[in-house]
């Protein structure tokens, strides 16, 4: 946030949730934004992480800040499948 300067009022995009829990590396993502100000965050997805999962964007809404979530994201239907052999059905299947 350093490098970023001032983002008061701005709009934060972001690909993955702030995260909710402290680390050794610091304090909670969520925290250092919601300190920052920001008028509104732009998140493509939520985080998997059951540390924070949903916990991010409920710190930054209780925060005042205007959250929007799913950005970019495909429907789960129309992600592709993890593994090769998914892949290459799904590719079979679509011609």
């Amino acid at each position: 946030m350093a490098e970023a300067g001032d983002i008061a009022g701005a709009t934060l995009h972001v690909t993955l949730e702030p995260c909710a829990h402290a680390s050794p590396r610091g304090p909670a993502c969520a925290e250092t934004i919601a300190a920052a100000k920001p008028a509104r965050v732009a998140i493509a997805v939520q985080d998997p992480d059951p540390r924070t999962n949903g916990q991010g964007i409920a710190r930054l809404r209780a925060a005042g800040i205007a959250v929007t979530t799913g950005v970019e994201e495909r429907p789960r239907a129309r992600r592709w499948p993890v593994s090769l052999p998914a892949r290459r059905r799904a590719a079979r299947m679509s011609r």
